[in-house]
């Protein structure tokens, strides 16, 4: 049996790191925000409809990057697509800085198929990874070259603008910069639909209840 992992869906977390109390908040003074490109429109959103007016200096670095000048003491918000890692806590730590972590949200990738796809039910996370890498271009082309377990049938890929949430979130698990560059790029609807009507076809939306109840496509 080979070593799986469900994905029913990519689930992100998202967090914003908050050193202290950060008093600016409630002042006129720059509140400075650096990290992921994923959580800056929700902070944003929640910044516009708080009753205090707040100045904020949002700056995509990326999660990583993000929490490195949070744990420097840098920058007074890092906003992350992932909890904070051992080795950053004890940056944090040895820099004397103290930090809150807030829950913003979540958000869901779903992976799905053609309900005829009866053999790539339950996807390994390096599968995942391999399937929508860049050098998956134009080499892997066909279901058995995923898995040698699954037939040799021809693989059509539909991806998700580069530019949407769901993109951002499937780049976490997807090794080298961006996707293979032979995939459809096309919205939710238009890649259930598409891969409604192709047996070989995988595709990437955002999940919502209303794509368990469509039975023209298979959740992985």
């Amino acid at each position: 049996m080979r070593d799986s992992q469900r994905v029913a869906g990519l689930m992100l977390i998202l967090l914003a790191l908050i050193t202290g109390i950060v008093p600016s908040l409630a002042q006129d003074d720059l509140v400075t925000v650096h990290g992921s490109a994923i959580v800056a429109p929700v902070l944003e959103a929640l910044a516009e409809a708080g009753e205090v007016e707040v100045n904020l200096a949002i700056e995509t670095t990326g999660t990583s990057r993000g929490l490195a000048s949070l744990c420097d003491g840098t920058v007074d918000i890092a906003l992350a697509s992932r909890p904070i890692s051992i080795d950053e806590d004890a940056n944090c730590i040895s820099n004397d800085v103290s930090y809150g972590e807030i829950l913003l949200g979540h958000s869901i990738v779903a992976l799905i198929t053609h309900p005829d796809n009866t053999f790539a039910t339950c996807l390994s996370g390096e599968e995942v990874s391999r399937l929508f890498a860049p050098s998956a271009t134009g080499q892997l082309t066909t279901w058995q070259q995923l898995a040698e377990d699954f037939p040799e049938e021809g693989l059509s890929v539909y991806l998700p603008d580069a530019n949407t949430l769901t993109a951002f979130i499937l780049d976490e698990y997807v090794a080298g910069a961006g996707f293979r560059s032979d995939a459809v790029v096309s919205d939710d609807a238009n890649i259930i639909s598409a891969v409604a009507e192709n047996p070989g076809a995988i595709g990437v939306v955002a999940y919502s209840p209303n794509l368990e109840e469509n039975t023209s496509v298979n959740i992985v």
